[in-house]
């Protein structure tokens, strides 16, 4: 199914809304440990920056960095941080970039797939919305029982 401009920003703030705690995590580390780690191709630092930041959101396994990420860095412009990420979860499948900058986060849309029967555009939104939902862990469950 290819996706209009609105449907494809439905999509990026349906992400982009469940992805702020995550953003804000990431967020925390600095640009330059991110630079050094993406321009030394050390994916594995940076999947484990990203697996400790998303634990705190979501349960084990539904978002991951997927390929290398992207660095852009010049002497005009602030630093920016484009993490390919998937998200899978309850039939849905996202591929997107979660961009970081200084002040800001957005989310660029690279593909959605859901599972088999589900085509019309709001069955597709609907679904990523509840499997955003379910993949979420809630506060209570991050919070340790007081005792």
């Amino acid at each position: 199914m290819l996706l209009q401009t609105t449907q494809i920003d439905q999509i990026e703030r349906a992400l982009g809304k469940s992805l702020t705690g995550v953003a804000s995590e990431l967020r925390l580390v600095d640009a330059a440990d991110f630079i050094a780690f993406i321009r030394m191709r050390q994916t594995a630092n940076l999947r484990n920056i990203v697996q400790s930041s998303t634990e705190l959101h979501f349960k084990p396994g539904t978002l991951r960095l997927v390929e290398e990420a992207i660095s852009e860095l010049g002497w005009a412009t602030p630093p920016l941080i484009a993490l390919p990420m998937e998200f899978r979860y309850g039939g849905v499948q996202v591929y997107f970039k979660l961009e970081l900058a200084a002040h800001a986060a957005a989310v660029a849309l690279q593909a959605i797939i859901a599972e088999a029967g589900v085509s019309e555009f709001r069955e597709i939104l609907l679904k990523l919305q509840n499997a955003l939902r379910g993949a979420k862990i809630r506060e209570r469950q991050r919070m340790p029982a007081a005792g």
